[in-house]
């Protein structure tokens, strides 16, 4: 799958180790609380890293993402 976040507004990354190779995707948060409010993505790896961003839009292989509310999976 290929994701293109426009308007990017927040871009934080913190954690633990650098990793080579693959790792397990823990926690995957998407949420948009209403029309013309920014996307925000939210991502937790197993060896400790976590990613958080904020966008104005995604592209998900070419199509744009629509809709408000919330999406996490553990």
């Amino acid at each position: 799958m290929k994701l293109r976040f426009d308007g990017l507004s927040t871009f934080r990354a913190w954690g633990g180790a650098a990793s080579q190779g693959s790792v397990a995707l823990l926690i995957v948060g998407l949420e948009r609380l209403a029309p013309g409010e920014p996307w925000r993505l939210y991502v937790k790896t197993s060896n400790g890293n976590e990613l958080e961003l904020a966008c104005r839009a995604i592209v998900s292989d070419g199509d744009d993402v629509s809709g408000i509310g919330r999406s996490y999976r553990v």
